[in-house]
């Protein structure tokens, strides 16, 4: 793990280390990651392990909509699972070499919490990509139509949203600013002003 210099009320919340910063295809996972109190530090290490830079991110300049940080589980173009964060002057990508997302989750929820949200509740994170996030749904949806009133996998409560009617990011074709609503419905990116169907 790196030193880093840190201010004198800068305390780190969360580190990681085999970390792929950046969009691309060819990085590797050499990097380490430091979430503080105030901010995202990104140490780029070379193959041998010598630092190259360190890269700052200021969590005060992290993107809010609908009161959350603008931090979320996307995917690069070789459909990698990776945690991208937008900032006021841009967005960034990083992808972690072992339980990708699981520790996708843990920093979103982290940085949530660090920067005085509540924590996210677990059905906000959709793994109905994944092979076993298909088999929960199609036994989910098996035992409703046998008339069974319980979902696997998900916590009951009182205001869930239909099963059909599933919350779903995406981003704005336009800006490639962040959307969030329900499947089909007609949002405006509040950026760019753009009307798309999610």
């Amino acid at each position: 793990m790196t030193k880093l210099k840190l201010q004198a009320d800068e305390v780190v919340v969360l580190q990681e280390i085999g970390v792929e910063h950046g969009f691309g295809l060819t990085s590797a996972y050499t990097d380490e990651l430091y979430l503080t109190n105030r901010n995202i530090y990104c140490v780029n290490k070379g193959i041998f392990g010598n630092t190259k830079n360190i890269f700052c991110y200021p969590l005060n300049q992290i993107k809010r909509l609908n009161d959350r940080p603008q931090a979320m589980l996307g995917k690069k173009s070789n459909g990698t699972p990776s945690l991208e964060i937008y900032f006021i002057n841009g967005n960034e990508s990083f992808s972690f070499q072992s339980g990708n997302r699981i520790k996708i989750q843990k920093w979103i929820k982290e940085i949530s919490k660090t920067l005085g949200y509540s924590e996210l509740p677990d059905e906000e994170f959709d793994n109905s990509d994944t092979p076993i996030g298909e088999l929960k749904g199609v036994f989910n949806d098996a035992m409703s139509e046998l008339g069974f009133n319980f979902q696997l996998g998900k916590k009951k409560t009182s205001n869930s949203i239909n099963h059909r009617e599933s919350k779903i990011n995406k981003k704005c074709i336009s800006c490639s600013a962040p959307l969030i609503g329900i499947k089909g419905q007609m949002v405006q990116c509040q950026y760019c002003d753009t009307q798309q169907t999610l």
